[in-house]
């Protein structure tokens, strides 16, 4: 029995190698290709603020105006628990970011791409409206999180289309 564990093991470590598959984390070569290349412009709003450090942080601020993410978020948020008094108690947050690489010659280098994150806040019914207040500004801050993860992973994969 231990043989043919053994054997599966293997024949799945040989497959997995054998792919050339690359976990993009381990791929330094690529992530510093990107970082400091795109000029990521100021974004309205609290969350468009949290949205640019973050991108900041994980792509870098840009040496040189060479490439540029031009931006453009969309949060729209749902009512989703009501009560029979008629009070809402749970919101359901959602995000979505259009984003484009442009060129500093003004080229479309990486088309239109589009990501969407989603959140979820909730108030108590006898809670006060700042209290509430305070949690859809920590939900939409989770969100500029998500999404600028998802901003940066995306980028780096499709660096080697966009990236000369």
């Amino acid at each position: 029995m231990w043989f043919f564990r053994r054997i599966i093991v293997l024949s799945i470590l040989t497959i997995t190698l054998s792919c050339g598959f690359k976990p993009l984390y381990s791929d330094l070569e690529k992530k510093n290709k990107v970082v400091g290349v795109l000029k990521i412009p100021k974004l309205d709003d609290k969350e468009g603020f949290h949205l640019r450090e973050e991108l900041i942080r994980r792509l870098g601020d840009a040496k040189d105006d060479t490439y540029t993410l031009s931006l453009q978020i969309n949060t729209d948020r749902i009512n989703e628990v009501i009560t029979p008094n008629n009070e809402i108690t749970s919101y359901r947050l959602i995000m979505t970011a259009s984003y484009t690489i442009i060129s500093k010659d003004g080229a479309t280098v990486l088309q239109t791409q589009e990501s969407i994150v989603r959140t979820g806040f909730s108030s108590s019914r006898n809670s006060t409206g700042f209290i509430t207040q305070i949690a859809e500004e920590a939900a939409k801050k989770r969100l500029a999180v998500k999404i600028a993860e998802k901003i940066s992973t995306r980028v780096m994969i499709l660096s080697e289309n966009w990236l000369k």
